[in-house]
């Protein structure tokens, strides 16, 4: 920890530039950009860790300043690329001067961060009570869920790229004022996220063991891991599709939607119910997994109604 909190305004600088990037349509550079980190990471992670020859590795001490190192890169290739002659930034800066203060764009900035900033602490404090209640069944079902989460994270990943497009696509159309522009990038954002939902769904459905053997070889974890993947293979769908549909809704100015989206379904369903679950009528591990399904789904529920809702008032 000591180590790591070095490289937070690099990974701060890195969010700035993945967003700038992004805003201006440019999905590409931010993935050349995370490859050069993780490139970077691996390379320094095993000569830090492990040593070179007679020189003695950090072991996981070498992993945190890898990383370090790593979110450095990043930072600064990815502050090159906007700055340099060819750089989106580039005339800007020079005709504006590199810092300005600017009311109206300081006060879009906090409006709109603020809220995105809450919806994250809600996200980091459940983990920590979640993890406590986890913790209750034993230490093997916590790494079993810890595992099970890595494992369902790679089928994420392709959806968590739809999501993005939302925010970007949804941006632009609104950018130009063009409501039909918008409905045509939303039902293809929503259709393309259905069918890579189905997909991955279909994958943690079919071979949740598999995904399990990947991440550990211990038969005890296998077969708790195992549940969690299975279950969280239902959910697919909705946890994905409501991924789009916030992403819209903040591109849209409902900036706060998304935040009490997510605190409706951390703090109403998905902490009390665990706790309840766990503490109170000492239900199987399994009850738990249940239960973060079913906040994903209303969490998923509640997005569609307030997109309704929003879509219906723009129309009038």
């Amino acid at each position: 920890m000591r180590i790591i909190v070095w490289g937070f305004p690099f990974l701060v600088i890195m969010s700035l530039v993945t967003a700038a990037f992004q805003g201006y349509g440019n999905t590409k550079t931010p993935m050349y950009i995370a490859g050069v980190v993780n490139i970077v990471n691996i390379v320094c992670g095993y000569v830090l860790i492990f040593g070179i020859g007679d020189g003695k590795g950090m072991g996981i001490k070498g992993a945190a300043a890898a990383m370090v190192i790593a979110q450095a890169v990043g930072a600064s290739v990815g502050m090159y690329l906007l700055y340099n002659r060819k750089g989106i930034f580039r005339e800007e800066s020079r005709r504006e001067g590199f810092f300005r203060l600017d009311k109206r764009c300081i006060w879009e900035v906090y409006t709109t961060g603020i809220p995105a900033a809450f919806e994250n602490m809600f996200w980091q404090f459940s983990a920590v009570i979640l993890s406590k209640v986890i913790l209750f069944y034993g230490s093997s079902a916590f790494a079993a869920y810890q595992l099970g989460i890595q494992a369902e994270t790679i089928t994420e990943m392709p959806a968590i790229g739809f999501s993005t497009a939302s925010t970007t696509l949804t941006a632009r159309a609104v950018g130009k004022r063009d409501q039909g522009l918008r409905k045509i990038y939303f039902r293809e954002l929503i259709r393309a996220g259905l069918i890579v939902s189905v997909v991955t769904s279909l994958l943690l459905l079919v071979f949740p063991g598999v995904f399990m053997k990947v991440m550990t070889d211990k038969a005890e974890l296998q077969a708790i891991g195992v549940t969690y993947v299975f279950i969280m293979g239902f959910i697919q769908i909705p946890q994905n599709l409501s991924r789009v549909y916030n992403g819209t809704i903040r591109a849209m100015g409902h900036k706060n939607t998304p935040m009490l989206v997510a605190g409706f379904g951390i703090w109403i369903v998905r902490i009390p119910c665990c706790i309840l679950a766990a503490y109170v009528l000492l239900l199987p591990i399994v009850s738990v997994w249940i239960i973060i399904a079913a906040d994903q789904l209303s969490r998923f529920l509640l997005s569609a109604f307030l997109y309704r809702r929003i879509e219906k008032k723009e129309t009038l």
